[in-house]
């Protein structure tokens, strides 16, 4: 699989920019308040992913391959832990600003109603158990607006047949392709199945496959 390094690179360059601007978070439970530490795992992978971008150009092995692989799984890795962390941060705002609500007014502590903090409970729940396909409703849950349409169309789809490809690496789904000769020609049409299906045909639309032989390398 032939992916672009510029667009990887500039991936990277994004999460970079954005973990200088991030801060650290206090925590606060609904009643009792207390502050903590946030580890986010997730930034860990950005030096290992700028390490296997290197290292990949200076590779003539098959290992190549391998690091691809890793890579999708890296990179997919990274964009939903930088989510969980912006979503963890904007909760932990909405959380905070209900606290100083009650703590300016506390007339305000003798109809208290806690339905605050359970939404926000039910959202962190909701978020623990989340997938890719979900980001945007939960999104637009916290902020009022769509992530998918705040993002360039073009960069979606990208992002999206990432985390497609991810899934079917990382759950061990088999890469079925069926070749068949066009008549009269030494060409053949390609056909994969499953989810591998709209992978292959993003990847095929942006130039960043080919099919080098009858063993179909996708590299």
């Amino acid at each position: 699989m032939v992916l672009m390094a510029s667009n990887e690179i500039k991936l990277v360059s994004f999460f970079l920019h954005v973990i200088r601007l991030m801060k650290k978070t206090k925590l606060k439970n609904g009643k009792v308040g207390y502050i903590g530490i946030d580890s986010f795992p997730w930034r860990s992978l950005i030096d290992v992913i700028i390490w296997k971008l290197e290292k990949r150009e200076t590779e003539k092995s098959s290992i190549v391959y391998s690091i691809n692989y890793s890579l999708i799984v890296d990179l997919t890795s990274a964009i939903e832990g930088f989510l969980n962390e912006t979503f963890d941060n904007i909760l932990g705002q909405r959380m905070s600003l209900s606290q100083k609500e009650l703590e300016s007014d506390s007339t305000k502590l003798d109809s208290f109603d806690d339905f605050k903090y359970r939404l926000i409970d039910f959202v962190q729940d909701k978020l623990e158990n989340s997938t890719w396909s979900s980001y945007n409703e939960i999104f637009k849950v916290l902020v009022g607006k769509n992530l998918k349409g705040n993002i360039e169309n073009e960069l979606w789809k990208g992002i999206s047949s990432l985390f497609t490809f991810r899934n079917m690496i990382v759950h061990g789904k088999i890469l079925s392709i069926e070749y068949t000769q066009i008549r009269n020609s030494d060409d053949f049409e390609i056909e994969l199945k499953n989810k591998y299906k709209s992978v292959y045909s993003y990847l095929s639309e942006k130039n960043l496959i080919k099919a080098m032989n009858m063993d179909l390398w996708l590299w």
